[in-house]
């Protein structure tokens, strides 16, 4: 497992593929759009955002004041059922969680609940 702190400025102007571990952020401070191979998820200051591995992925940012907290787990990140009715996700590809934690285990067929 890896932990770190990022405080990115400038969008990616390329994909990004982890193959190696999930990918958990919590953005601390910042905004933008997480857009996949799968659809695209606006995200904001709060949220958790969840890659699996092997997602194709890229960031674009709404200004350059963002801060996150990043772990890259080599296990798959666990989650329990009462977590999982709170999920947003994009074809169970990843999901952004509203101060919430969530994993890509069992995310099939989830969409969006209110």
């Amino acid at each position: 497992m890896h932990i770190g702190l990022a405080a990115p400025k400038k969008s990616t102007p390329y994909f990004y593929k982890n193959a190696d571990a999930d990918e958990m952020i919590f953005v601390h401070v910042g905004s933008g759009t997480l857009t996949t191979m799968f659809g695209s998820l606006q995200f904001k200051y709060g949220d958790y955002i969840i890659i699996p591995r092997g997602t194709v992925y890229k960031v674009q940012f709404d200004t350059e004041d963002n801060r996150w907290l990043y772990v890259e787990s080599f296990s798959p990140i666990l989650h329990t059922q009462k977590i999982q009715k709170r999920i947003w996700s994009v074809d169970g590809a990843f999901a952004i969680l509203r101060k919430r934690y969530q994993t890509r285990q069992n995310l099939g067929n989830i969409r969006r609940k209110r």
